[in-house]
């Protein structure tokens, strides 16, 4: 799949990468094994250790690449996911979700991702999405100061139209899995669905973005996230005039972010940002009906299932 237009040659092979990385792994195993020292949400599949070694692998001519990566590699220029905020000095910075959506992947679900984020000194200047079982397998793109492209089904690039103000009433918005784990964000949503053509949970974090780029749906709400769950999407989003509102919770509490910052790079939950992000209009809608307090989180490690009777 030919990549148009770019202005980057990193970004060029870290996209060619991505393809490859996504194609590669359609038909491999996918049965799933939770993470060591992990809970039963978190997994992965022999398709998660094999697309990172693509990536990595493709990225073998750029010495001075700096990678963080969901899954560990031996690779030097890896690492580590505790300090990832070393990707933020140096020309060729890159974040990558090697398989976004793994438990949809694992289940046999279509709707799954490979993304990566390119950064020059710490400022986002790439996105590359790819979803391989999505309409023929879909790319989007985006590179420096150019637009967004997107191919669908191995086809010619065609350009992204920016964002325009959506109709609430006609709108999609879409939330991360996560969002469920706090009460107080499920109690905003029968207000949220009242007001929308639909509410859907989407598994991939990267391919939910991809959706806002491309004009399908109107905002995400996320709950805290790791750097891999939204680096990738952040530059060719910003560039088709949509934005991201950054937040931390802290004791409970919502904290605003004005932007992200270097804390957000590294694995901590503390230092984790959620957001909503989308269509301006959208966005801040969504922002203030957040709660300000009681961010209580379910913790899927010590709660126990209710009985039915």
């Amino acid at each position: 799949m030919p990549f148009r237009s770019p202005d980057s040659d990193f970004l060029r092979t870290l996209a060619i990468g991505i393809v490859d990385a996504g194609n590669s792994i359609i038909e491999v195993d996918r049965a799933a094994e939770v993470n060591v020292g992990e809970g039963h949400r978190s997994i992965q599949t022999q398709a998660d250790k094999n697309s990172a070694y693509i990536i990595i692998e493709t990225l073998s001519g750029f010495p001075e690449a700096r990678i963080l990566c969901e899954d560990p590699s031996a690779d030097m220029r890896v690492v580590s996911r505790e300090t990832g905020s070393q990707i933020l000095s140096g020309p060729c910075g890159c974040v990558v979700d090697p398989l976004d959506g793994t438990t949809l992947f694992a289940g046999g679900y279509p709707d799954w991702s490979v993304g990566a984020g390119t950064m020059t000194d710490g400022r986002l200047d790439g996105s590359a999405i790819f979803a391989p079982q999505a309409n023929g397998g879909t790319l989007c793109v985006s590179s420096g100061t150019e637009g967004v492209f997107v191919s669908e089904g191995f086809g010619p690039f065609d350009a992204v139209k920016r964002l325009s103000p959506v109709d609430r009433k006609k709108s999609v918005i879409l939330r991360g899995v996560d969002t469920e784990l706090y009460a107080k964000v499920l109690g905003i949503m029968p207000n949220v669905a009242a007001n929308v053509r639909g509410v859907y949970t989407q598994g991939s974090g990267l391919f939910g973005l991809m959706s806002l780029i491309l004009g399908r749906a109107a905002a995400i709400i996320q709950t805290p996230q790791k750097a891999w769950d939204w680096v990738p999407a952040y530059h060719a989003l910003t560039r088709v005039g949509g934005v991201f509102r950054f937040f931390r919770i802290c004791d409970g509490d919502l904290v605003t972010i004005v932007s992200f910052d270097k804390y957000a790079f590294d694995y901590a939950k503390a230092n984790r940002l959620g957001f909503i992000a989308g269509e301006p209009g959208a966005v801040d809608w969504l922002f203030d009906l957040l709660p300000r307090s009681g961010w209580e989180r379910c913790n899927p490690e010590t709660v126990q299932a209710s009985s039915i009777a």
